[in-house]
């Protein structure tokens, strides 16, 4: 009796050479995948430096304005500290030139990039910072208004230095009351306001620099000094 035989024949097909082509499109993928990862994270730390660049010159801009304001308060007042809260303060307020021309925004980039750091007060002083700065600018824009609608008026009669006096009715000075008292308030808050971001204005520039020159391992990095500052080096004692 014949039986039925099996036979098994060994297959033709090579896994060999897809395996091998496989290995191939693995290797080239992960070297495309890694050159494209590195390229971004090379791209993504320079697209921050220019940020971060961008984001201590608008506060060098900023505390520029106010050390100009605190210089210009100081030259119609004197002391701001010693001031008579009692005693009208806008007539000794000479016009005011200097500022930047356009509003000084930090964006949200530019302040996530701080948050990053993981200083929260540094983040928070800064948008201090900004919205008192933006605060001032506004000031002083009311302030050359009102100024400007007492001059219209014709009841600013004689300047004595640079305090103005008024020959008005009572009537007339009733109806120039209001714009008298705005103009008051807006000096006495640049008077309170100014100096008080100045010194925030100095405290943060120099926090700022250092902790964007350690973050991104910079060798130097821009850095806002000021006058007193270099006199306090050069002579310790003094302080």
């Amino acid at each position: 009796m014949t039986g039925a035989t099996l036979e098994l024949c060994q297959s033709a097909f090579n896994w060999a050479q897809p395996v091998s082509a496989l290995a191939g499109v693995i290797i080239g993928g992960s070297i495309s995948f890694l050159t494209t990862r590195l390229f971004d994270k090379r791209r993504l730390k320079e697209l921050n430096q220019g940020r971060a660049y961008a984001l201590f010159f608008k506060l060098v801009r900023l505390s520029n304005d106010l050390e100009q304001a605190q210089e210009h308060l100081k030259t119609c007042f004197g002391k701001l500290d010693q001031l008579d809260e009692q005693e009208p303060s806008w007539p000794r307020l000479l016009d005011f030139f200097g500022f930047s021309d356009a509003e000084i925004v930090f964006s949200a980039e530019e302040l996530a990039l701080v948050a990053s750091m993981k200083d929260q007060q540094l983040t928070m002083d800064l948008m201090e910072l900004e919205a008192g700065h933006r605060i001032v600018t506004s000031t002083l824009e009311q302030i050359t208004n009102l100024r400007q609608k007492i001059a219209d008026s014709g009841l600013a009669k004689q300047i004595n230095g640079n305090v103005v006096t008024f020959e008005a009715t009572q009537e007339q000075m009733a109806a120039i009351g209001p714009t008298l008292l705005n103009l008051d308030s807006f000096a006495k808050s640049l008077i309170k306001s100014v100096p008080e971001l100045t010194t925030l204005s100095r405290s943060t520039s120099p926090r700022l620099s250092a902790k964007i020159k350690d973050h991104y391992k910079f060798k130097d990095f821009v850095h806002l000094s000021y006058p007193e500052d270099a006199a306090k080096m050069t002579n310790p004692s003094s302080t």
